[in-house]
C-alpha cells in the first residue's frame, strides 16, 4: 500500500466521525426541541455533502497524480 491509499484512508475515516458527531448533535436537538438549531445543523450537514463532491473530485485527480509517479 503506498502513501496515497494510507491518505485516502485517514480522509475516509476521519469523515465518518465528523458525520457520526453531527447526527449525535441533531439526534440531542430534536430530543431537546431545539428545531431552530437542528434546523441549522441540517442545513450545514447538506454544505458539507457538497464540500464532500468537491473533495472527491480532488481525490480523483490526487489518485491519478499518485499513479503517474508510481509509474
Amino acid at each position: 500500500m503506498n502513501i496515497c491509499s494510507y491518505f485516502q484512508i485517514f480522509k475516509l475515516t476521519n469523515l465518518q466521525i465528523d458525520i457520526m458527531e453531527e447526527l449525535e448533535a441533531l439526534r440531542k436537538m430534536v430530543e431537546q426541541h431545539d428545531y431552530t438549531a437542528a434546523l441549522a445543523l441540517i442545513d450545514e450537514m447538506d454544505e458539507m455533502a457538497k464540500d464532500d463532491k468537491i473533495v472527491k473530485i480532488e481525490s480523483f485527480f490526487n489518485q491519478a497524480t499518485c499513479r503517474e509517479k508510481n509509474d
